[in-house]
C-alpha cells in the first residue's frame, strides 16, 4: 500500500471492532509533529501520559497492568514509529492490547479512562478512513485499487480478467476474430464478416467477465464507493453492464494505462469528495426535515438502540466524552451508522428508527 501521508485510516469497521471490546480503556491523546525538533518530544510526552493512564486504570482495579506497562514502554522506545507521525495521536489501551491512530488533526494532550474506548476523536476522521475503489479498465489491462483519503493499494485481480486478451482467450479469438490495439485504450477488430456488430459482441463479453469478477472479488468493491477510470466509450459500456450501489456518476476520463497508481488516486479523489459532499447535503436535508436535535433525547435514543444514523458536527469534540463515546458505541453496536458532517452546526443530530 502507498501511504500518501503518515496517517492511519479510521473506518466504520474500526469503530465496530473497538465498540465490541469490553473495557476498561485508557484513551491517550497528544499533539505530534511531522518534522522539526518537536518530533523528538513525542516519546517523552507519551511516557508521562502512559504513567497517568496506568494510575487511573489501577483505581478501577483493571487487570494486566504490568503487561500493559511493558507495552507502553515498547511503544515509547519505537523510534521508527515516533519518526513518522501526523498532527495528532490517539492511543487506546486495554487488556486487549494497544491500538494507535495517527490523525491529520492536532489533538490536546490528555488521558481519560472509562469502560468505553475513546471513539469521538476517531469518528470525526471517518471520511478520511473510508475505503473506496478505483476500477481502471482498458483493452490492455484492468486494475482494481483500494483507496482511502490518504492511501491507495493495487489489489490482486482474483477472478477479474487482466485484459481483453485474457478474457476472450487466445484460441477462441484466433478462430473467430483478430484484433489490434490502437492508441487511447481502444481497439481495431477484424472479424469474419461481423464488422462493428462483432466488435460490440466481443467487447460486451470482455466487460461482462470484468463485472462478474468484480462482484465475486473478496474485497467487495461494489459495496463501497467506486470510481471508474477509462476512455469514455469503454466506461459507458461497463456502466451499462455493472451497476453496483456504490458506483458514483463521475469517472476519470482518458486512457488509464498511462496513469500510475498515485495519479489515478489523485484524479479520483476530487470525485469521491464531491460525491461525499452530495451525500452529506442529502443527510443534512433529511435531518432538517425529520431529525432529532435535542442532545438529551439523542443520548437516550442511542442507549435504547433507536438511532439509525448519528451525525457528528465538528463541535462534538467539545462534548463530555462520558456522553459522546457511549452514544457512538451504542449506535454502532445496535447497527446504526455514524457520520461526520462538517456543516452540522450542533454537536450531534440523529435519525431514529422510531
Amino acid at each position: 500500500m502507498s501511504d500518501l501521508t503518515s496517517t492511519d485510516p479510521v473506518t466504520r469497521d474500526t469503530l465496530g471492532e473497538l465498540a465490541s471490546l469490553p473495557g476498561p480503556w485508557a484513551t491517550i491523546t497528544l499533539p505530534t509533529a511531522r518534522t522539526g525538533p518537536q518530533v523528538s518530544e513525542g516519546p517523552h510526552r507519551f511516557r508521562l501520559l502512559a504513567r497517568r493512564a496506568l494510575e487511573l486504570l489501577g483505581e478501577l482495579d483493571a487487570d494486566g497492568l504490568d503487561w500493559l506497562a511493558v507495552q507502553f514502554d515498547d511503544l515509547r522506545a519505537d523510534h521508527a514509529f515516533w519518526a513518522h507521525q501526523a498532527d495528532g495521536l490517539v492511543v487506546l489501551a486495554s487488556a486487549h492490547g494497544i491500538r494507535t491512530f495517527r490523525l491529520a488533526t492536532p489533538l490536546p494532550e490528555g488521558v481519560r479512562v472509562a469502560w468505553v474506548p475513546g471513539l469521538t476523536e476517531l469518528a470525526l476522521h471517518l471520511d478520511a478512513g473510508d475505503v473506496w475503489f478505483i476500477v481502471a479498465v482498458s483493452h490492455n489491462q484492468v486494475r482494481l485499487l483500494r483507496s482511502t483519503e490518504h492511501s491507495v493499494e493495487q489489489l490482486p485481480l482474483e477472478g477479474i480478467p487482466g485484459s481483453f486478451d485474457e478474457a476472450v482467450g487466445d484460441l477462441e479469438r484466433q478462430e473467430h476474430l483478430s484484433w489490434t490495439a490502437r492508441p487511447g485504450g481502444g481497439a481495431n477488430f477484424h472479424g469474419l464478416g461481423g464488422g462493428a456488430e462483432n466488435d460490440k459482441v466481443w467487447l460486451e463479453k470482455y466487460l461482462r467477465r470484468v463485472a462478474q469478477g468484480l462482484d465475486a472479488h473478496s474485497s467487495r468493491p461494489g459495496e463501497g464507493m467506486v470510481v471508474l477510470a477509462g476512455v469514455e466509450a469503454l466506461v459507458a459500456s461497463l456502466r451499462a453492464i455493472w451497476r453496483p450501489s456504490g458506483l458514483i456518476p463521475a469517472s476519470v476520463r482518458g486512457n488509464p494505462d498511462h496513469m500510475s497508481v498515485g495519479a489515478l488516486h489523485a484524479a479520483a479523489l476530487p470525485l469521491v469528495r464531491a460525491e461525499r459532499q452530495r451525500r452529506e447535503d442529502a443527510l443534512l436535508e433529511r435531518l432538517g426535515a425529520t431529525g432529532q436535535h435535542d442532545l438529551a433525547a439523542i443520548l437516550r435514543a442511542a442507549a435504547e438502540g433507536r438511532i439509525a444514523e448519528l451525525a457528528l458536527g465538528p463541535s462534538v469534540d467539545h462534548l463530555d466524552r462520558a456522553a459522546a463515546d457511549p452514544a457512538i458505541r451504542a449506535t454502532v453496536m445496535f447497527g446504526g451508522s455514524v457520520v461526520p458532517l462538517h456543516d452540522l452546526r450542533e454537536p450531534m443530530a440523529a435519525l431514529t428508527r422510531y
